[in-house]
């Protein structure tokens, strides 16, 4: 009779590490789901890091042509003011509107 007890508590505890070792082996399962998939974003985030990159020097590049095609447009705005200023102060002196 002795033994049925001491039997049975080992049968329990047979059970109990057997429910343990299934529940470890899901749980490593279910991490190294999460590992991979943690992978997975770091990949992807590391591909967008490169894409905004080459965005942004692709934006830079396209500011400086801007700022060139501006600057030369108002240089070129400038030197057709400087002309119509000395065409109108040429027209004025020959109707006599300014001091020569």
């Amino acid at each position: 009779m002795a033994d049925e007890p001491t039997d049975l508590v080992l049968e329990h505890l047979r059970g109990l590490r057997s429910d343990v070792r299934e529940g470890f082996s899901e749980l490593k399962h279910r991490v190294s789901a999460l590992d991979q998939s943690v992978g997975n974003l770091q990949v992807q985030m590391g591909q967008m890091q490169i894409l905004m990159g080459s965005l942004n020097k692709r934006t830079d590049r396209i500011d400086d042509r801007m700022d060139s095609i501006i600057d030369h447009r108002l240089q070129r705005l400038d030197e057709r003011m400087e002309r119509l200023d000395d065409r109108t102060e040429r027209i004025e002196r020959k109707l006599g509107m300014v001091d020569a």
